[in-house]
């Protein structure tokens, strides 16, 4: 290990020699690398890697967001209702 930090953006990652990724950037989440390991009983091993990260979202105006001119939420309602 290079003692260097992965952080995410939010579009792409980038790396830091500080001891968070808050203190390069208020807005840089950090990178984890989960990892995973399998054995069967007869011995054989699977492992698997993968980075996750925290995503941050736009603000939604509402409870509620409907896309398209006219959206409605009645037949799902109604459905609901019986």
């Amino acid at each position: 290990m290079n003692g260097n930090r992965v952080c995410w953006t939010g579009t792409n990652e980038v790396t830091t020699l500080l001891t968070s990724c808050n203190a390069a950037n208020a807005n840089y989440m950090p990178v984890y690398e989960l990892t995973s390991l399998a054995v069967t009983t007869g011995g054989s091993r699977r492992m698997m890697q993968y980075e996750v990260a925290q995503n941050a979202f736009p603000t939604i105006p509402g409870a509620f967001v409907f896309d398209g001119s006219m959206p409605s939420l009645s037949a799902e309602l109604g459905a609901l209702s019986q």
